[in-house]
C-alpha cells in the first residue's frame, strides 16, 4: 500500500488583513486633510501644512495597499515531490531533490539548490516596540507558527535546517 502525501497550501496569515485595514484608515486620514486643504482660509501655511499631510498620507495608502497586494499574492504550494512558490504572476518550481541545504538566518531561509537558490521570508511582520515577528502562515486553512513553513519543507527535502 502506497502512500501519498496530500497538497498543502501555505498563505500569509490573517494578520496581513491588518495592512488592508491599515491601508484604507490612511486613505480616509489623506482624504480628510487633503478635504482641508482645499477649504481655503486666511492661513497660507496652514493650508500648505495640510496639503503636505494629504500628499504624504496618500502616499503612506499607496505603499500599504501595494504591500497587503502582494502578500495576498503569494504562496507556497507544497506537493509530494515538489513545491511551488507562488509570487503574483511568477511561479518557481523546486523539486525536493534539488535542495542540497537549507540555511536559517534570523526569520529568513535560504534553500541551496544544485542550481541557484531560493529565499523564503516572512510576508510581514509585527512590531511591539523593539521586538519584531514573523507572522504566521494559514497552512489549509489552519493558522500555523512561521516556522512550521520551513520544518515541514526540510522534512520533505529530507535535509536538516543549518541555522546561522
Amino acid at each position: 500500500m502506497a502512500f501519498t502525501m496530500s497538497v498543502v497550501r501555505y498563505r500569509p496569515a490573517d494578520a496581513v488583513r491588518w495592512l488592508q485595514m491599515g491601508s484604507e484608515s490612511a486613505a480616509r486620514d489623506a482624504q480628510r486633510r487633503g478635504q482641508a486643504a482645499f477649504r481655503g482660509g486666511d492661513d497660507l501655511r496652514r493650508n500648505f501644512r495640510d496639503a503636505a499631510g494629504a500628499i504624504f498620507g496618500a502616499g503612506k495608502t499607496a505603499v500599504a495597499q501595494a504591500l497587503h497586494a502582494q502578500a495576498n499574492a503569494s504562496e507556497y504550494v507544497l506537493y509530494e515531490e515538489l513545491m511551488e512558490i507562488v509570487q503574483g504572476a511568477k511561479t518557481k518550481t523546486v523539486r525536493y531533490n534539488d535542495v542540497k541545504s537549507i540555511e536559517v538566518k534570523g526569520d529568513r531561509a535560504r534553500l541551496v539548490l544544485r542550481e541557484g537558490e531560493v529565499k523564503i521570508d516572512p510576508p510581514a511582520h509585527i512590531s511591539v516596540g523593539r521586538v519584531r515577528v514573523p507572522i504566521g502562515w494559514e497552512r489549509n486553512g489552519m493558522e500555523v507558527a512561521y516556522d512550521v513553513l520551513l520544518d515541514e519543507i526540510g522534512a520533505r527535502c529530507k535535509v536538516p535546517l543549518e541555522t546561522a
